[in-house]
């Protein structure tokens, strides 16, 4: 029922693209619908620096990925609990996020950027929040940058999340995927080109990206190239049928006529009556 289809595709894609599961825990069943509420939603029009970070650092990816436990080996916290690091987010950071697989990251980087990201978890009340005690201290280099140093503190995380949405291999591989999204399983590299240009000029805004991927020609021209995903092929439907608030029931009638306005027989109950 919005008027705003492009923007729910968004909403989608995005969703997809930081993805977690409520599969995870009992309370993630209420987390993870906050998360495209809070993290996706507000951001996708903004710049990619600023989705990245509200998408990764909200409760439901920080426990989905097993951040919220993850404490550097040196640290205090590492010491008196005996915990270790867990790389499972400075891993999809790097490999679906935003470089992509095969972009020239090593397993030292993943480490590193697992070694970065320390010190991120949630509280009680599942909101998130930096704990210094359980960061990993000193200087950690990340593709070649430093973070960190005497103190670490939670704008090193921030910095290198801002550092990896820059770099040109995120704008290829993000580029690609919306392109692989919207227009083709088999994307157009000219569409993919003239995007990351555009990511390029503007430092990664996500409107201006996506204006030109709708601008070039090949968006239009070659329609029947996608297939649609279930829930998409039955909004789709709907909305070729013009279903609206007001006539979804006569529509979506066997027979065509409004079944809610025929009277009901003496003694029975309509579903949904009560």
């Amino acid at each position: 029922l919005s008027p705003f289809g492009f923007h729910e595709r968004l909403a989608s894609f995005w969703t997809d693209h930081f993805s977690t599961s409520a599969l995870k825990s009992l309370p993630m069943r209420m987390v993870v619908p906050l998360y495209e509420a809070e993290a996706i939603r507000p951001n996708l029009a903004g710049s990619f620096a600023n989705l990245l970070k509200s998408a990764m650092l909200h409760p439901a990816m920080l426990i989905y990925l097993d951040q919220n436990r993850s404490t550097g080996p040196e640290s205090v916290a590492a010491e008196r609990q005996k915990r270790g690091l867990n790389e499972n987010l400075g891993r999809e950071l790097l490999e679906l996020h935003t470089m992509g697989a095969g972009s020239g990251y090593t397993q030292q980087d993943v480490r590193s950027a697992a070694l970065v990201l320390t010190g991120m978890t949630v509280d009680d009340r599942y909101e998130m929040l930096f704990r210094p005690r359980m960061a990993e201290p000193g200087e950690i280099k990340v593709l070649g940058v430093s973070y960190g140093g005497r103190k670490r503190t939670a704008d090193d995380c921030l910095a290198m999340l801002d550092d990896l949405a820059t770099r040109p291999e995120t704008a290829l591989h993000v580029c690609r995927k919306l392109v692989t999204h919207f227009i083709a399983d088999d994307p157009p590299m000219d569409v993919v080109g003239a995007m990351v240009k555009e990511w390029k000029a503007s430092d990664g805004n996500l409107i201006k990206v996506y204006a030109a991927m709708l601008n070039q020609p090949r968006a239009w021209s070659d329609p029947g190239r996608k297939m649609k995903l279930p829930f998409d092929f039955v909004v789709s439907g709907l909305r070729a049928f013009g279903i609206n608030r007001k006539n979804w029931e006569q529509r979506l009638s066997p027979s065509g006529d409004d079944e809610a306005a025929r009277p009901v027989p003496e003694g029975l109950v309509r579903p949904g009556m009560g």
